[in-house]
């Protein structure tokens, strides 16, 4: 079973797939992850409704992250996994059990509940990947 298919990625309700693979040989013995890779928001949400300038925030990304990850990979001859969305759509890096409000994020930026409410329901969807 390839990983794709694994991890489900080839549905075609993941388009764009939510994550970037660097190939890399697993003999490696290392999986390098990024989990705050990239600014970007799937298009069906559009810019949830947040000026531009927000999305070039910490509050968006981790901003040099993905070009620090994939130079990682690339000297330690490893895979890596990086995220393609926001941390404004999803936090891969917590579990649904997580106690931190799911609107974190929008409260900072003044509250947004109905895109909030999309976000959420896409949030599940990803959470199941």
């Amino acid at each position: 079973m390839s990983a794709a298919a694994a991890l489900r990625l080839d549905e075609p309700s993941f388009e764009p797939c939510p994550v970037e693979n660097v190939p890399g040989p697993v003999e490696s013995g290392i999986l390098i992850l990024c989990d705050h890779a990239s600014n970007a928001v799937p298009p069906d949400l559009g810019d949830l409704g947040l000026p531009e300038a927000e999305f070039e925030r910490h509050i968006a990304y981790d901003i040099g992250a993905a070009a620090v990850t994939r130079s990682l990979a690339r000297r330690l001859g490893a895979p890596a996994i990086l995220t393609r969305f926001s941390r404004l759509v999803i936090d891969p890096n917590r579990g649904r059990d997580d106690p931190t409000p799911e609107r974190l994020p929008f409260a900072l930026l003044g509250g947004i509940d109905a895109i909030g409410d999309r976000v959420a329901v896409k949030r599940r969807m990803l959470a199941d990947v």
